[in-house]
């Protein structure tokens, strides 16, 4: 009977978990949703399974298939050696969208469990701790970022299992628990470990205080210390992950958020933009009310958390720094939700009565804050502080109802009808060219590894790609999203990255992954050139940064009569022509023109089927795309061609087009081309056998960490065509031979190995103390 009632609110919470995983999203549709989850965190890990299974390695450091070839740690945060992840290498058959599904819902189960038994074994009451359990799982970003962007809570798990290891440290001097925690949790979610480990120190403060009554600056600063060491050995054992990561998130991730001193110091009081929002901290004013109170009357260990808590979330600097600089916004503080609903679990479990006087005005607050807001949630809050302040569970209860409310109107699942049609796969065998479709949804996806493709929606990319994409050919830019890179229509963009196929259409006037020209142009001629010319110059010549060749690009081009500006206003898009030339079946119609956004909304244009769009500066992923590029072939005679103007109010300046002619569009630059053996992995080979000296240039994005050999020979490479990888062949046969490592991989693995080495000394050294004291 004793063990019954002893689990049952664990079997309760869990009932409650699945319920609450149903009820706002299974019976709507599958635990997943459109955009981030569809096409990034289910087909990148997809991606690193397949890629083990094609390499039996489990670390890797190259990605050849998605965007032309990438480092594969500019991938990393979606799950590179997340141990969920690598578990599912053990179950083949299970498709990865499934996988994640059951494994975030066992997360919400495994989170709120250890949430509760925490609570427990910190002597709180089972009934506040099972009440504030709830509270915590129905957070706006638990269930909601479950399916959505899997990475800022996956790691909860292992953060909820870091605060039982703190316990053991203190009360059990043990520190294994406690390192196990820290180094799972960075390996789940790298990113959100930084806020994750700052929450288990300020933990640890807080049970430090308690322990010592009178505080002295060197044993404080001592056994501080001593406490960090464990999260010194975590980050170690984690080196392979967060190392080359590094290495290319400074190279890679190139948008950053310059904010001045004023921006970064004055404190930001309006802590209603935590309440709610999945992402923030998502909790009820509750919590916030119970900070202020603790502030006011809790204990000196519970005032000094609180008050570090407080000044953390005001102050917009720490924001910007756990951001890695990058912007300042609320996703950082999720890992604080267990400390917080600890606080309030605390406060709760006190015999006390709360302080009345301090209720009255942050009801005052939520009042103010429903006119504003039209938010009924407000107004439940404020009645419950002002009426039932004194009942602890009725005010857990009625915060829990408002939690449920608010998760009932934001979660928006993907149908199983869309994640059906997600699941059906193309065979198409691109290998060895490339292959891409127009869905954003499958902008990532692999479904073999005889697929290649340039496309690429990820946080982090190839520099120089991203350069050759977004500024050097101003590809069209269809989302408002800056790091969704679309394989681009343009026909000189496809010849150039060797697209043989767009969906089911085949494209056989390409370039080969790999070929041999002894046309080449010089950088500095290359920049010269202006659009289009500057496009149009690699169907006539590779661009080479040392040659001393004087050979210009020249075109005869037929100019548009196209107005030079136009301005737009309207509430509703509109459909016009643009006319003024003649162009012919097979013909290049080339348009350019800058666009000057007069609001702060998107502004989008289609030209035919292209679509290009500038989304509004305030949104937190600008794409800067200022210069609406549109290049397409003419499908029939014509004198005119269709454009779509997007609603808004926005002015079109140096509006400029040409007509090329069809016979310009060849390879004809193409001498030979590589023939594949192999690609596996960070290796690639290939054969090639020339008549005259010549240049091997390659689609392959630059990087400075490749090796290339040609006859069993190191040689040096150099950036051709602005941003790939190429270098010189003298005639005859060759074997070719290109390797790629990742930068800081061989430290990290090192710091890898090392720290498990000090872990395993730690463990014997531990257990011989203890033989030698009994």
């Amino acid at each position: 009977m004793n063990k019954v009632k002893k689990y049952f609110p664990y079997l309760l919470l869990t009932v409650l978990v699945l319920f609450f995983c149903w009820w706002f999203c299974l019976k709507d549709g599958i635990f997943g949703s459109n955009l981030d989850w569809i096409n990034q965190h289910i087909v990148f890990p997809d991606y690193f399974r397949q890629l083990f299974y094609d390499t039996h390695q489990l670390f890797m450091e190259y990605a050849p298939h998605i965007g032309n070839g990438q480092n594969i740690y500019h991938l990393s945060y979606y799950g590179l050696y997340n141990p969920f992840i690598l578990l599912s290498y053990c179950f083949p058959n299970i498709d990865m969208g499934t996988w994640i599904m059951i494994i975030m819902i066992l997360c919400l189960i495994a989170s709120t469990l250890l949430f509760y038994s925490w609570l427990v074994s910190r002597k709180i009451s089972k009934s506040i701790s099972f009440l504030v359990s709830l509270m915590f799982v129905c957070s706006t970003p638990m269930i909601y970022h479950s399916y959505h962007q899997i990475s800022f809570v996956n790691y909860m798990p292992f953060l909820c299992l870091g605060f039982i290891g703190v316990d053991h440290y203190f009360d059990k001097h043990s520190i294994h628990l406690y390192i196990l925690s820290v180094w799972l949790m960075i390996l789940t979610s790298f990113y959100f470990s930084v806020s994750g480990i700052l929450v288990l120190i300020l933990y640890g403060l807080y049970r430090y205080i308690k322990i010592h009554d009178n505080l002295c600056l060197k044993p404080f600063l001592k056994d501080g210390f001593h406490f960090l060491i464990p999260v010194f050995i975590a980050v170690g054992l984690s080196g392979i992950l967060w190392i080359p990561t590094f290495f290319v998130l400074f190279s890679g991730r190139n948008q950053h958020a310059w904010l001045s001193i004023k921006e970064l110091l004055i404190p930001n009081l309006n802590l209603i933009r935590f309440l709610y929002d999945p992402y923030g901290l998502g909790t009820t004013s509750l919590t916030f009310g119970i900070l202020f109170s603790i502030l006011y009357s809790g204990k000196k260990e519970e005032r000094i958390l609180a008050g570090i808590c407080m000044i953390l979330f005001c102050v917009p600097l720490f924001s910007y720094i756990l951001n890695g600089g990058l912007y300042i916004r609320n996703k950082v503080w999720i890992p604080f939700l267990p400390l917080l609903y600890f606080l309030v679990a605390s406060y709760f479990n006190e015999e006390k009565k709360s302080v009345p006087f301090l209720w009255v005005p942050w009801s005052m607050v939520l009042f103010l804050n429903t006119i504003y807001s039209h938010s009924i949630l407000y107004f439940i809050e404020a009645s419950v502080f002002l009426l039932c302040h004194k009942k602890k569970r009725l005010v857990l209860c009625l915060s829990i109802f408002c939690l449920f409310l608010c998760n009932s109107f934001i979660q928006d699942p993907l149908s199983y009808t869309e994640y059906k049609k997600f699941l059906s796969k193309t065979n198409v065998n691109s290998y060895p060219y490339r292959m891409e479709t127009n869905e954003k949804e499958t902008m990532n996806r692999i479904d073999n590894l005889n697929q290649y493709r340039s496309s690429i929606y990820s946080s982090s990319y190839n520099p120089d790609f991203y350069e050759f994409q977004r500024y050097t050919f101003q590809t069209e830019q269809p989302y408002r999203n800056r790091f969704m890179q679309p394989a681009s229509k343009n026909p000189i963009y496809q010849m150039l990255l060797s697209t043989k196929y767009i969906g089911q259409t085949k494209n056989e006037n390409i370039f080969p992954m790999a070929y041999t020209t002894k046309q080449v142009v010089s950088k500095n001629v290359y920049d010269s050139l202006s659009f289009p010319y500057n496009q149009l110059s690699f169907l006539q010549g590779s661009v080479l940064q040392n040659t001393d060749s004087s050979f210009v690009p020249s075109f005869d081009l037929q100019k548009m009569n196209l107005p030079e500006t136009k301005d737009i206003h309207s509430q509703v898009d509109q459909e016009d022509f643009l006319d003024g030339f003649q162009a012919k079946k097979g013909d290049l119609i080339m348009i350019q023109f800058q666009v000057k956004n007069h609001k702060d909304k998107d502004v989008s244009i289609w030209i035919e089927d292209i679509k290009n769009k500038l989304s509004a500066s305030s949104h937190i992923y600008y794409n800067e795309n200022d210069i609406f590029t549109f290049v397409f072939t003419s499908k029939e005679d014509t004198s005119n061609i269709k454009i779509k103007y997007g609603k808004g109010n926005y002015s079109l300046q140096g509006i400029q087009g040409w007509i090329c002619p069809a016979s310009y569009v060849n390879t004809n630059v193409v001498d030979q081309k590589l023939k594949w053996d192999k690609i596996q992995g960070n290796k690639i080979d290939g054969h090639i056998h020339i008549q005259q000296n010549q240049y091997l240039i390659t689609s392959i994005p630059y990087d400075d960490h490749f090796e290339v050999y040609v006859d069993g020979q190191q040689i040096p490479y150099e950036k051709v065509n602005t941003a790939f990888l190429g270098f010189p062949l003298k005639k005859g046969k060759h074997e070719i031979h290109i390797e790629y490592h990742a930068p800081g991989f061989k430290i990290g693995f090192c710091c890898t190995i090392l720290s498990l080495i000090v872990w395993l000394a730690a463990v014997f050294i531990k257990k011989r103390a203890v033989t030698n004291t009994s």
